[in-house]
């Protein structure tokens, strides 16, 4: 691990500029092993990665998961995107804070995984959100500024993928050829 970048899985993950390490943790139990390293900016982001290996199951192409308090704001990857980055805008109310986020799995293949998660907070409601809506408005604003900033990042998994983001169309006919 550098400064600007860590090496997991013969790859390169920047580190966005201003992000500094606070933690890097190894973890083994069950033929799984982890590596968890976190970063803050002075703003109070903070970014998790986390480098998972297998020795005795598959991961499998999930979605990126949500748990209450957090609700999925929007999704996307794989079919409509690259072949193995699935990312979740998410947002919540936690610990008296409004947060929003992006998290991300890279499946690199059916044994290494890489998942990251990027979260800020945002504005407090300034107001009670429209019937059926959970953010209000300059929510919505916070929420969508952060996604239009980052998801680039998380198309890519921060440079661990730069050909994630190209769609592999496979066309009908070579289902028939062998």
């Amino acid at each position: 691990m550098e400064d600007d970048r860590v090496s997991a899985f013969n790859r390169q993950f920047a580190v966005p500029e201003g992000f500094f390490n606070t933690g890097n943790t190894i973890a083994a139990a069950q033929g799984l092993k982890n590596q968890f390293l976190t970063f803050r900016n002075s703003q109070g982001m903070a970014l998790n990665l986390t480098f998972q290996q297998t020795e005795n199951r598959m991961f499998k192409k999930n979605d990126f998961p949500v748990n209450d308090p957090f609700f999925i704001y929007d999704k996307g990857g794989e079919p409509k995107e690259g072949e193995k980055i699935r990312w979740t805008v998410f947002a919540g109310e936690f610990q008296n804070s409004w947060l929003t986020g992006i998290g991300c799995y890279l499946l690199l293949d059916p044994a290494n995984r890489v998942t990251i998660i990027l979260t800020s907070e945002i504005s407090g409601p300034d107001g009670i959100p429209p019937e059926g809506l959970r953010l209000t408005e300059n929510q919505k604003n916070d929420v969508n500024a952060f996604q239009e900033k980052w998801i680039h990042n998380f198309k890519t998994a921060f440079g661990g993928c730069p050909d994630c983001e190209k769609k592999h169309t496979k066309f009908w006919w070579n289902m028939f050829l062998r």
